[in-house]
């Protein structure tokens, strides 16, 4: 990949690295951070979750896992309080789960990239028992629903966890790529009213401009494909993250390796890169090698790659089965490319 010569000065003197990490992504969807009324408090803090929790950062860290990629509020189904769905502050489990979760990173030297939010916030609302799943455009359909979520929501875990040394970064939503209208949005019975681009961004401004103002971390925003990767480089990223599946690129031509190979050597970019999603398997694409990515990143220079993902999918969870990364490999490979120091540093020290 070739990179631009605009780095800004305070990344043009780091050295490069490569970070291995893996996507944890939740133990419980939604619920790892905060109660709902349907399902209670079963966050990290709940002793059954945080052993859980502990066994599986204490593998990761064997195998050599340096970052783990964490959904955090996912579609708002936990941890949120809303008032006539604007949203009004943290319950008050939110703390207790996030300070559980950074202990045990702590523990093992690993630090989390936090995903604040997942596109399927904006999806139709879907009810269970009692509780709300999705069903939350209209936050960011508005500006004053936009503001609240930030301050009354964002901003208090920023200035709470300002200097943590475990906190890797804050992503300001997962594949936004989906719910944008400019871009690929979801069928309307799934979506109902996408957002404008102009909206979306000025959404991702607003949050990437508190990072940088309330915390010494990174912010960054989780592209679904290489090929959208443009639209997001103007609102001040720290680095630039694009995901891989070779379901989702079928509309290219030749291998699923060599897409990405050719996709990456003609980018130039201001920015260093991540691989912030691939899959540990491909059950459709025999040859496929999550080995073969990792070893295409590196030659590739990215600063970093997370797999997907860590923990087997829960039964009923609807998602694609790509199984979990094999462990000796993942050791084997992280004891072959021992990483150098993080091409980021700390930007924002």
């Amino acid at each position: 990949m070739r990179w631009s010569r605009t780095l800004k000065k305070d990344l043009e003197s780091r050295e490069t690295g490569f970070s291995l990490g893996v996507n944890y992504a939740w133990v419980h969807y939604g619920g790892d951070f905060g109660s709902n009324a349907a399902w209670g408090a079963n966050g990290v803090s709940n002793p059954d979750t945080e052993k859980e929790v502990v066994d599986d950062f204490a593998r990761m860290a064997a195998a050599g896992v340096k970052i783990v990629r964490w959904f955090l509020f996912c579609d708002g189904r936990a941890g949120i309080l809303f008032d006539r769905d604007i949203p009004t502050g943290l319950d008050s489990y939110v703390l207790k789960d996030l300070d559980a979760a950074l202990e045990i990173a702590q523990r093992y030297n690993i630090s989390i990239a936090f995903v604040l939010l997942d596109y399927t916030w904006m999806l139709k609302k879907i009810e269970e028992k009692r509780a709300k799943l999705q069903g939350h455009a209209e936050v960011l359909h508005s500006a004053a629903g936009q503001e609240a979520l930030l301050n009354n929501v964002l901003l208090p875990l920023f200035t709470r966890y300002r200097g943590h040394p475990n906190i890797y970064s804050w992503e300001v939503m997962n594949e936004p790529e989906w719910i944008v209208k400019e871009i690929s949005p979801m069928p309307t019975w799934q979506l109902g009213k996408p957002i404008k681009l102009k909206e979306f961004k000025a959404f991702a401004r607003k949050v990437v401009n508190a990072v940088h103002t309330y915390t010494n971390g990174k912010a960054t925003l989780g592209s679904a494909r290489l090929k959208w990767l443009g639209q997001w480089t103007d609102i001040d990223l720290d680095y630039y993250e694009v995901h891989f599946y070779p379901a989702t690129e079928a509309d290219q031509p030749g291998g699923c390796v060599r897409q990405f190979s050719e996709a990456l050597g003609q980018m130039t970019l201001d920015r260093p890169l991540w691989l912030g999603e691939f899959p540990a398997n491909d059950p459709a694409i025999p040859e496929y090698s999550m080995q073969e990515i990792l070893d295409l990143c590196w030659k590739k220079e990215l600063a970093g790659a997370c797999i997907w993902k860590w923990r087997r999918p829960v039964e009923g969870e609807d998602a694609p089965q790509y199984g979990t990364p094999d462990i000796s490999v993942l050791k084997t490979w992280s004891e072959a490319h021992e990483s150098g120091p993080d091409l980021l540093g700390s930007v924002r020290a």
